[in-house]
């Protein structure tokens, strides 16, 4: 492994790309980090991309709720590997899209608004990092996608 970073380090650097568009659409970040979780073995520009597409995935699904906007970030350590989760208070995924959403081309996105490669995308980076990305979701409540990382994962 080459490259053992500190996964807070490119969480950090994804939220200040954002950071305008975050605060200009009234979304509060909330931080829930574990500083203790050992650093991984991961290719930063992809897992960049990956924290990016749930980033704006979150922004999108808040944009019209009548709620306070919040997404929480949290990391922790678990049965010798770190997850990474992106929770939102918007409307959550219909249970009848959600068994869809990581296959290529589909959106629940309006024409124009997106191409429905994100979640593709990042499923399959995620999977070159031997990992595996998890999503759950309560209609009308939130959706929390979760991204579990071997410590030392061959990238």
């Amino acid at each position: 492994c080459k490259n053992r970073l500190d996964i807070h380090t490119i969480l950090e650097a994804t939220l200040e790309i954002r950071e305008f568009l975050l605060k200009s659409s009234q979304i509060e970040i909330v931080r829930d980090y574990n500083h203790e979780i050992p650093w991984v073995c991961v290719d930063p520009a992809q897992m960049q991309q990956v924290f990016l597409n749930l980033i704006i995935n979150a922004e999108h699904a808040l944009q019209n709720t009548g709620r306070n906007r919040r997404l929480i970030i949290s990391t922790f350590f678990d049965k010798g590997q770190v997850n990474i989760s992106f929770r939102d208070n918007g409307p959550g995924i219909s249970p009848d899209t959600i068994n869809s959403i990581f296959n290529p081309f589909f959106t629940t996105k309006e024409p124009g608004e997106g191409t429905g490669l994100g979640l593709s995308l990042s499923h399959s980076i995620v999977a070159i990092h031997n990992g595996e990305i998890k999503v759950e979701s309560e209609f009308g409540t939130g959706s929390c996608f979760t991204i579990v990382l071997p410590v030392d994962a061959p990238v």
